[in-house]
């Protein structure tokens, strides 16, 4: 596979506000270095070192039905980031009540698992709202560098035994390869480059490990 060069973190700003606050609104603005606020009543979007974060400030508990919140969440992605697809490993109950739907960037057929979309869905029944949206993604480019051989899968699976330390049995639930970017890209124009890497979730773990699968070496 070959390398995946990808942007900076360089956001249309305008089309963010008019994806999370109603066109009539009066938004106020605060900002420092990589950090920017914008606010209307109980509505709140910040951008910090590439990191998109909104609240809704609904504060409606609840955990909803799995397929319900997905439903919701997909009508967002069809209209907003359709190139974007559910990622339903990652999809977990929330610790503070609710569900984390996860959805990220597939680019010429591959999944970018830097690049998502995190939604965090609360409520029950009929009334289920979008609390929070969490939102980090740089622009695909192109594929870069002459193909690279992957180690195996097995070989990637060896060195997840001798890396995790755990006296009692584990259960491995998936495994994937995905493109995930080596560095942060902050607001920058140098180059970037996402390599693929296996993601292996285990039961009872949110997060997946992550091994590069150009040297075997976890992240």
């Amino acid at each position: 596979m070959q390398a995946l060069q990808v942007s900076g973190y360089d956001y249309d700003i305008p089309r963010l506000l008019a994806i999370f606050f109603p066109y009539y609104a009066e938004i106020s603005h605060e900002s420092d270095t990589n950090w920017d606020e914008f606010t209307w009543q109980n509505l709140r979007m910040t951008i910090s070192n590439g990191y998109i974060s909104f609240v809704s400030g609904q504060n409606v508990t609840g955990v909803p039905d799995r397929d319900a919140a997905i439903a919701i969440t997909q009508s967002f992605i069809q209209e907003h980031y359709p190139d974007f697809s559910l990622d339903i490993q990652s999809t977990r109950l929330a610790r503070r009540g609710g569900l984390r739907i996860f959805y990220r960037q597939v680019y010429q057929g591959h999944l970018i698992h830097s690049n998502f979309v995190e939604f965090l869905v609360t409520g029950e029944g009929e009334q289920l709202v979008i609390e929070e949206v969490d939102i980090l993604y740089g622009s695909p480019i192109g594929f870069a560098y002459m193909p690279r051989e992957l180690v195996g899968p097995d070989e990637a699976l060896l060195s997840f035994v001798q890396n995790f330390h755990r006296s009692e049995p584990v259960l491995i639930t998936h495994m994937d390869i995905v493109y995930a970017q080596t560095v942060s890209g902050l607001r920058t124009y140098a180059p970037i480059y996402a390599e693929p890497f296996y993601r292996i979730f285990i039961e009872g773990q949110d997060e997946p490990f992550l091994i590069n699968a150009y040297t075997n070496q976890m992240r």
